[in-house]
């Protein structure tokens, strides 16, 4: 996981917004990666089997960058965690959410950073945003559960 920064996503997981790099070939034969986010125009340009042919395509698995691009920001970084991998914390004031990043086994852990701001918390003394660990591939998997967890909070 640490290794690799890319993967090979599944035509699932294509979808209106979805950030992910293209390969082609530019005039002189060279490989090239180009930055794309998919919207409606992108479906009808690249056709459903150049969509299929998925070793032209390529998403980053979520790093730091994903992170502090949404908003929050780093808080500190433990490498001595329950199951003896390392986290970085971070916090993110405006979504009253903390976040922890298992970056070498590509896993996250959300909570709510502060319950007197959570009328869900304080009603029924539980955490709405707490999550045991989380899958999250890249940025635009943690882009839509943090729009889940705002409808619930």
């Amino acid at each position: 996981m640490e290794n690799n920064k890319y993967y090979t996503p599944q035509i699932e997981e294509f979808c209106v917004g979805f950030e992910c790099e293209f390969k082609h070939y530019n005039k002189d034969g060279d490989e090239v990666w180009e930055k794309r986010i998919i919207n409606v125009g992108s479906f009808q340009k690249d056709s459903y089997e150049q969509l299929t042919y998925t070793s032209n395509w390529r998403v980053k698995y979520l790093d730091e960058q994903d992170i502090l691009e949404l908003g929050f920001s780093f808080f500190g970084e433990n490498n001595k965690t329950l199951i003896n991998t390392p986290v970085k914390m971070y916090h993110n004031d405006d979504l009253n959410l903390m976040l922890g990043h298992y970056y070498t086994i590509g896993q996250i852990v959300l909570a709510t950073k502060d319950p007197s701001k959570s009328e869900i918390y304080l009603k029924l003394g539980q955490d709405p945003n707490r999550t045991g660990f989380l899958n999250i591939k890249n940025k635009n998997e943690l882009q839509k559960l943090i729009k889940q967890l705002e409808r619930c909070t």
